[in-house]
C-alpha cells in the first residue's frame, strides 16, 4: 500500500521550520568563530608581550600590560560566546513555538554548534580562572 504524502501545508511548515534552524545554527557558527578569533588573539598578544625585550626602552612594565590586554580580549570572547549561546537558545524556542511539529514528525535535536560553543565556553573559562591566578 503506497504511502501517504504529507499535505502542501505541513510541507510548508516543516520547510520554513528547518530554514529558521539553518538560521539559527550559522548565526552560532559565527559566533564561535569570533569567540575562537578573540581569545585566541588575547593568548597571542599575551604571548608576544611577554617575550617581548623592549621593557627597558618604554618604561613599561610589559608583563602586566600583556596579561591585562590578554585577559581582556579573553573575556570579551567568552562574554561574547554567552551572550551568543543564550541569545541563540531564545530564538531556537521562539522557532519551536513558531512552527510546532505534529505528532509522528521528527522532533527537534540538540545542535553540534550549541555543544560546541558549550564545550569552548567551558574550556574558555577555566582558562581564564588559570591565567587570572597564575
Amino acid at each position: 500500500m503506497p504511502e501517504a504524502s504529507p499535505s502542501p501545508e505541513l510541507t510548508a511548515a516543516i520547510t520554513a521550520r528547518d530554514v529558521a534552524m539553518r538560521d539559527v545554527e550559522r548565526t552560532m557558527i559565527q559566533i564561535v568563530q569570533t569567540s575562537i578569533s578573540m581569545i585566541g588573539f588575547g593568548f597571542t598578544i599575551h604571548a608576544f608581550l611577554q617575550n617581548a625585550d623592549a621593557r627597558a626602552s618604554i618604561g613599561v612594565d610589559l608583563d602586566l600590560v600583556a596579561r591585562r590586554i590578554g585577559l581582556a580580549l579573553l573575556t570579551l570572547g567568552l562574554l561574547n560566546l554567552a551572550w551568543g549561546l543564550w541569545n541563540q537558545s531564545r530564538y531556537q524556542a521562539v522557532v519551536r513555538r513558531r512552527f510546532p511539529l505534529p505528532a509522528g514528525v521528527g522532533g527537534y535535536r540538540i545542535r553540534s554548534t550549541f555543544v560546541v560553543a558549550s564545550l569552548l565556553l567551558a574550556t574558555g573559562a577555566g582558562a581564564f580562572v588559570t591565567t587570572l591566578f597564575r
